[in-house]
C-alpha cells in the first residue's frame, strides 16, 4: 500500500513516472491536478544521460560556472596524482620508503600526521 497524504491507495494505482525527454501531461494522482508551469519546468530539465556526458548546455552563467568547477574537480579525482614528500635529510627517505607500496604502514593503522598535536611518535 502507498499513502498519498492521508489516503492508502493499492499497488496497482502507483503513478508512472515518463522519461525526462517527453512532456508529462496533467494528470490526477489521487485527486490532484498538476498544473501546465510545473510541467514546463520539469520538460525543460536536462537528460540526466547528456549530464553523465557531459554533452547538457548550461542555462544561465551561474550554471556554466558550477558545471566547469565540477568538471575541474571530477578531472582532479580521476587523474590524481601520488602526493610529493620533498623531504631532503635521511628520516624522509625512510619516512617515504615506509608509506611506499612495499611496506605501507597505512595497512597496519598508522597514519602520518603534519602537526606534533596529532602524532604519537615524532622522529
Amino acid at each position: 500500500m502507498f499513502h498519498v497524504g492521508s489516503q492508502i491507495l493499492p499497488r496497482s494505482a502507483r503513478p508512472v513516472f515518463a522519461s525526462s525527454t517527453r512532456t508529462i501531461q496533467a494528470s490526477t494522482v489521487a485527486g490532484a491536478q498538476v498544473q501546465p508551469q510545473e510541467e514546463l519546468q520539469i520538460s525543460q530539465r536536462g537528460n540526466v544521460a547528456d549530464l553523465l556526458k557531459g554533452n547538457s548546455a548550461a542555462r544561465d552563467s551561474a550554471e556554466y560556472v558550477v558545471s566547469r568547477l565540477d568538471d575541474l574537480v571530477n578531472w582532479g579525482r580521476k587523474s590524481s596524482l601520488w602526493p610529493i614528500s620533498f623531504g631532503l635529510a635521511c628520516c624522509a627517505v625512510e619516512m617515504m620508503h615506509a608509506a611506499g607500496s612495499r611496506y605501507d604502514f597505512e595497512r597496519m593503522g598508522m597514519v602520518f600526521r603534519a602537526s606534533p598535536r596529532q602524532t604519537d611518535v615524532m622522529i
